[in-house]
């Protein structure tokens, strides 16, 4: 049994409703309703018992309305996974950024690893002579060639940021890293309207043993990659 307590007006109207339902007739409700600025507004309405409605119709509403349910989660559902998507993923070159290789590097390095660090050498003169555009087309072709190079099964390529980008590899992919020097020690990338630019990369490598973490692993490789790049300029 449902209680109802109402005064004044309201309870004669609400009693009257409730007197047309238990006798199974519909009325007509014109309710003033309240909107956010204060302005009254008449918002007509239909009132029936369940039983006044044909059930076939019901069943026809219950169905169209759950087909647009069905269609709403739908659509949420490949928002949120857009938007996730977006949220590991590099803009510029489509791989991994730092967020999104991280969380695949630790699920995937529980056994050990092999980290491969690169960034390019001089990239800034690229930007400042030939312009950013110039710049974004290098970048893309350096992703192309440690794709091409270092995506085996059950690895992660990403960027970490401007010119620096790094792989994780399985154990036993050492050999990838003198690859990778050798095919980034001279690249050539045609650039639109710009003719060929030629580039090279700095590149790192260090194994991972079962239970380090890959931060500690980068920054092995990262002061390695340094000691090299300074000691090449103490002999240029």
């Amino acid at each position: 049994m449902v209680r109802l307590v109402v005064a004044g007006t309201i309870a004669s109207v609400v009693i009257t409703h409730l007197a047309y339902l238990a006798l199974g007739l519909t009325f007509d409700a014109l309710p003033v309703k309240l909107v956010a600025h204060g302005l009254p507004f008449l918002m007509p309405l239909v009132i029936a018992p369940i039983t006044a409605i044909p059930w076939v119709r019901l069943q026809n509403r219950l169905a169209a309305a759950n087909a647009r349910l069905a269609q709403e989660v739908q659509r949420r559902t490949a928002l949120q996974d857009e938007l996730e998507h977006q949220a590991r993923t590099d803009p510029l070159t489509a791989i991994a950024n730092r967020r999104g290789f991280f969380e695949a590097a630790e699920a995937i390095a529980v056994e050990g690893a092999v980290v491969v660090l690169l960034d390019l050498d001089d990239f800034k003169s690229v930007n400042d002579t030939l312009g950013h555009a110039a710049g974004d087309v290098v970048l893309q072709a350096v992703v192309r060639v440690v794709e091409n190079v270092c995506r085996p099964p059950g690895g992660v390529v990403g960027r970490l940021g401007g010119d620096e980008f790094v792989a994780l590899l399985p154990p036993g992919c050492g050999p990838v890293a003198a690859q990778l020097r050798e095919r980034l020690a001279r690249l050539e990338v045609p650039v639109p309207g710009r003719g060929t630019e030629i580039t090279s990369a700095s590149v790192g490598v260090v194994v991972m043993a079962a239970g380090q973490s890959v931060d500690e692993a980068l920054a092995v490789v990262d002061t390695g990659m340094y000691e090299r790049k300074r000691a090449v300029r103490g002999l240029a």
